[in-house]
């Protein structure tokens, strides 16, 4: 009886630590993924801050564009204006 409980004994301790060997094997595994995991966290934020960075100066940039457009539009119709308003006039009221 004694042997059997000594068997017993040994069992549920190579059980144990073939237990604690598999959860710790397990552990390191998910520091590992966690690892890698928070690499592509830190890629993904300079990525989407680059993304943001680079609309806000497209916004920028049109904004001038749309300004500049706007400043050439106006010339071309007050121009456009003034001559339209030469041929109306006669050159004897001139």
């Amino acid at each position: 009886m004694a042997e059997k409980t000594t068997a017993q004994a040994q069992q549920k301790t190579g059980q144990k630590a073939a237990f604690e060997r598999a959860m710790g094997e397990n552990i390191e595994r998910m520091e590992s993924m966690f690892g890698d995991v928070q690499k592509l966290e830190k890629q993904t934020i300079e990525q989407a801050s680059q993304a943001i960075d680079d609309g806000a100066k497209m916004m920028k940039d049109m904004l001038g564009y749309s300004f500049r457009l706007h400043e050439q539009w106006t010339k071309i119709a007050l121009d456009s204006s003034r001559r339209a308003t030469q041929l109306m006039v006669p050159n004897w009221m001139a």
